[in-house]
Protein backbone atom coordinates (compact mmCIF):
# COMPACT_ATOMS: atom_id res chain seq x y z
CA UNK A 1 0.00 0.00 0.00
CA UNK A 2 2.89 2.38 0.79
CA UNK A 3 4.39 1.70 -2.65
CA UNK A 4 1.01 2.32 -4.23
CA UNK A 5 0.70 5.66 -2.43
CA UNK A 6 4.17 6.64 -3.64
CA UNK A 7 3.25 5.88 -7.23
CA UNK A 8 0.04 7.88 -6.84
CA UNK A 9 1.97 10.81 -5.36
CA UNK A 10 4.52 10.73 -8.19
CA UNK A 11 1.77 10.57 -10.81
CA UNK A 12 0.01 13.52 -9.20
CA UNK A 13 3.24 15.57 -9.23
CA UNK A 14 3.80 14.80 -12.92
CA UNK A 15 0.24 15.84 -13.77
CA UNK A 16 0.63 19.08 -11.79
CA UNK A 17 3.95 19.85 -13.49
CA UNK A 18 2.42 19.15 -16.91
CA UNK A 19 -0.39 21.57 -16.12
CA UNK A 20 2.08 24.25 -14.99
CA UNK A 21 4.51 23.98 -17.94
CA UNK A 22 2.48 26.25 -20.27
CA UNK A 23 2.21 28.81 -17.46
CA UNK A 24 5.98 28.65 -16.86
CA UNK A 25 6.71 29.09 -20.58
CA UNK A 26 4.26 32.00 -20.73
CA UNK A 27 6.01 33.76 -17.84
CA UNK A 28 9.44 33.13 -19.37
CA UNK A 29 8.23 34.53 -22.70
CA UNK A 30 6.79 37.60 -20.96
CA UNK A 31 10.10 38.24 -19.17
CA UNK A 32 12.09 37.74 -22.37
CA UNK A 33 9.81 40.07 -24.30
CA UNK A 34 10.04 42.78 -21.64
CA UNK A 35 13.83 42.53 -21.69
CA UNK A 36 13.92 42.63 -25.50
CA UNK A 37 11.58 45.62 -25.78
CA UNK A 38 13.54 47.54 -23.12
CA UNK A 39 16.86 46.91 -24.86
CA UNK A 40 15.43 47.76 -28.29
CA UNK A 41 13.97 51.02 -27.00
CA UNK A 42 17.27 52.02 -25.36
CA UNK A 43 19.36 51.12 -28.40
CA UNK A 44 17.16 52.93 -30.91
CA UNK A 45 16.91 55.94 -28.62
CA UNK A 46 20.70 56.13 -28.45
CA UNK A 47 21.11 55.99 -32.24
CA UNK A 48 21.33 59.40 -33.93
CA UNK A 49 18.35 60.41 -36.08
CA UNK A 50 20.75 60.77 -39.02
CA UNK A 51 21.13 56.99 -38.98
CA UNK A 52 17.60 55.96 -38.01
CA UNK A 53 16.06 58.17 -40.67
CA UNK A 54 17.92 56.18 -43.33
CA UNK A 55 16.46 52.79 -42.40
CA UNK A 56 14.84 51.45 -45.56
CA UNK A 57 16.95 53.68 -47.82
CA UNK A 58 18.35 52.25 -51.06
CA UNK A 59 21.83 53.14 -52.25
CA UNK A 60 25.04 51.68 -53.63
CA UNK A 61 28.49 50.69 -52.48
CA UNK A 62 31.50 49.11 -54.08
CA UNK A 63 30.87 45.38 -54.50
CA UNK A 64 33.26 42.77 -53.20
CA UNK A 65 35.22 40.55 -55.51
CA UNK A 66 34.41 36.88 -55.04
CA UNK A 67 37.09 34.32 -54.28
CA UNK A 68 36.33 32.48 -57.51
CA UNK A 69 36.68 35.45 -59.88
CA UNK A 70 39.33 33.51 -61.82
CA UNK A 71 36.52 31.17 -62.98
CA UNK A 72 33.05 31.68 -64.30
CA UNK A 73 30.13 29.99 -62.56
CA UNK A 74 30.73 26.76 -64.50
CA UNK A 75 34.36 26.62 -63.45
CA UNK A 76 35.74 27.72 -66.81
CA UNK A 77 38.93 29.74 -66.70
CA UNK A 78 38.50 33.50 -66.85
CA UNK A 79 41.17 34.74 -69.30
CA UNK A 80 41.04 38.34 -68.08
CA UNK A 81 41.76 37.21 -64.54
CA UNK A 82 44.61 34.97 -65.74
CA UNK A 83 46.36 37.90 -67.43
CA UNK A 84 45.90 40.11 -64.38
CA UNK A 85 43.40 42.39 -66.14
CA UNK A 86 40.83 42.40 -63.35
CA UNK A 87 37.80 44.60 -64.08
CA UNK A 88 37.00 46.97 -61.22
CA UNK A 89 34.30 45.74 -58.79
CA UNK A 90 30.76 46.81 -59.61
CA UNK A 91 28.68 49.25 -57.60
CA UNK A 92 26.29 46.90 -55.83
CA UNK A 93 22.79 48.04 -54.81
CA UNK A 94 22.25 47.93 -51.05
CA UNK A 95 19.57 48.72 -48.48
CA UNK A 96 20.21 50.36 -45.10
CA UNK A 97 18.41 48.39 -42.39
CA UNK A 98 17.78 48.57 -38.67
CA UNK A 99 19.67 46.12 -36.45
CA UNK A 100 16.22 44.83 -35.47
CA UNK A 101 15.45 43.92 -39.08
CA UNK A 102 18.05 41.13 -38.93
CA UNK A 103 18.27 37.90 -36.97
CA UNK A 104 19.82 38.23 -33.48
CA UNK A 105 22.88 36.08 -34.09
CA UNK A 106 25.44 36.68 -35.30
CA UNK A 107 24.80 39.97 -37.13
CA UNK A 108 22.92 42.02 -34.53
CA UNK A 109 23.97 40.61 -31.16
CA UNK A 110 27.63 40.07 -32.02
CA UNK A 111 28.92 42.15 -34.95
CA UNK A 112 26.60 45.17 -34.86
CA UNK A 113 26.28 45.37 -31.06
CA UNK A 114 30.07 45.25 -30.68
CA UNK A 115 30.47 48.20 -33.07
CA UNK A 116 27.59 50.08 -31.41
CA UNK A 117 28.94 49.55 -27.88
CA UNK A 118 32.35 50.94 -28.88
CA UNK A 119 30.89 53.87 -30.83
CA UNK A 120 28.40 55.05 -28.21
CA UNK A 121 31.22 56.18 -25.93
CA UNK A 122 31.47 59.24 -28.18
CA UNK A 123 28.65 61.15 -29.86
CA UNK A 124 30.92 61.93 -32.80
CA UNK A 125 31.78 58.25 -33.29
CA UNK A 126 28.15 57.22 -32.92
CA UNK A 127 27.15 59.57 -35.73
CA UNK A 128 29.74 57.84 -37.90
CA UNK A 129 28.63 54.31 -37.00
CA UNK A 130 28.82 52.18 -40.14
CA UNK A 131 25.51 51.53 -41.87
CA UNK A 132 24.18 48.00 -41.53
CA UNK A 133 23.06 47.06 -45.03
CA UNK A 134 21.31 44.27 -46.86
CA UNK A 135 23.22 43.49 -50.06
CA UNK A 136 20.81 43.06 -52.95
CA UNK A 137 21.50 39.99 -55.06
CA UNK A 138 22.93 37.87 -52.25
CA UNK A 139 22.16 34.21 -52.84
CA UNK A 140 22.67 33.13 -49.22
CA UNK A 141 19.82 34.39 -46.99
CA UNK A 142 21.97 33.78 -43.92
CA UNK A 143 24.93 35.74 -45.28
CA UNK A 144 23.49 38.79 -46.98
CA UNK A 145 24.40 41.69 -44.68
CA UNK A 146 27.41 43.96 -44.55
CA UNK A 147 28.71 47.14 -42.93
CA UNK A 148 29.33 50.24 -45.03
CA UNK A 149 31.13 53.40 -43.93
CA UNK A 150 29.25 56.67 -44.49
CA UNK A 151 31.82 57.90 -46.99
CA UNK A 152 31.45 54.70 -49.03
CA UNK A 153 27.67 54.95 -49.31
CA UNK A 154 26.33 56.35 -52.58
CA UNK A 155 22.73 57.57 -52.51
CA UNK A 156 20.26 56.18 -55.02
CA UNK A 157 19.97 59.56 -56.72
CA UNK A 158 23.73 59.87 -57.09
CA UNK A 159 23.97 56.29 -58.27
CA UNK A 160 21.23 56.69 -60.83
CA UNK A 161 22.97 59.78 -62.21
CA UNK A 162 26.08 57.64 -62.66
CA UNK A 163 24.16 54.76 -64.24
CA UNK A 164 24.56 52.35 -61.32
CA UNK A 165 20.87 51.39 -61.45
CA UNK A 166 21.26 49.60 -64.79
CA UNK A 167 23.48 46.73 -65.88
CA UNK A 168 26.78 47.63 -67.54
CA UNK A 169 26.52 46.72 -71.26
CA UNK A 170 29.36 44.20 -70.90
CA UNK A 171 27.39 42.30 -68.26
CA UNK A 172 24.00 42.62 -69.99
CA UNK A 173 25.48 41.15 -73.19
CA UNK A 174 26.65 37.97 -71.46
CA UNK A 175 24.53 34.88 -70.89
CA UNK A 176 24.11 33.75 -67.30
CA UNK A 177 26.46 30.82 -67.78
CA UNK A 178 29.30 33.07 -68.97
CA UNK A 179 28.99 35.66 -66.22
CA UNK A 180 31.18 35.56 -63.14
CA UNK A 181 29.50 35.09 -59.76
CA UNK A 182 29.82 38.81 -58.99
CA UNK A 183 28.23 39.67 -62.33
CA UNK A 184 25.30 37.35 -61.65
CA UNK A 185 25.02 38.86 -58.18
CA UNK A 186 24.76 42.31 -59.76
CA UNK A 187 22.03 41.10 -62.13
CA UNK A 188 20.02 39.66 -59.23
CA UNK A 189 20.72 42.75 -57.15
CA UNK A 190 19.40 45.25 -59.68
CA UNK A 191 16.28 43.14 -60.28
CA UNK A 192 15.67 42.86 -56.53
CA UNK A 193 16.31 46.57 -56.00
CA UNK A 194 13.74 47.49 -58.67
CA UNK A 195 11.11 45.44 -56.83
CA UNK A 196 11.87 47.32 -53.60
CA UNK A 197 11.89 50.77 -55.21
CA UNK A 198 8.10 50.88 -55.42
CA UNK A 199 7.72 49.91 -51.74
CA UNK A 200 7.76 52.22 -48.74
CA UNK A 201 11.03 52.28 -46.73
CA UNK A 202 9.30 50.33 -43.93
CA UNK A 203 8.16 47.56 -46.29
CA UNK A 204 11.61 47.16 -47.83
CA UNK A 205 13.42 46.19 -44.66
CA UNK A 206 12.67 42.48 -44.19
CA UNK A 207 15.12 40.40 -46.17
CA UNK A 208 17.15 37.27 -45.55
CA UNK A 209 15.80 34.18 -43.76
CA UNK A 210 12.65 34.64 -41.66
CA UNK A 211 13.46 34.58 -37.95
CA UNK A 212 11.92 34.76 -34.50
CA UNK A 213 13.21 36.66 -31.50
CA UNK A 214 13.92 34.63 -28.34
CA UNK A 215 10.58 35.51 -26.74
CA UNK A 216 8.71 34.70 -29.95
CA UNK A 217 10.24 31.23 -29.99
CA UNK A 218 8.96 30.67 -26.46
CA UNK A 219 5.53 32.00 -27.37
CA UNK A 220 5.41 29.55 -30.28
CA UNK A 221 5.81 26.70 -27.77
CA UNK A 222 2.82 27.75 -25.68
Amino acid sequence: RIESNRRLSTSTEIILMTVKIPEIIFKMAEAQQAKFEKEKLEVLKALPDEIKDLFGTIGFCLGEEDDDETDDEKGNSNKAAETGQHPPPFMQPILIVSPYDVRPKPVRDIYWMDAFTKAKRSKAKLKKLDYLVYVYGSDDPDDCYNFVAHEDFVTFEQGRASGFDVLPPTVAAKSESLRTSSENKLVRGIEEMKIDLVKTPEDRRKHGSPFLEAHEKLQAKE
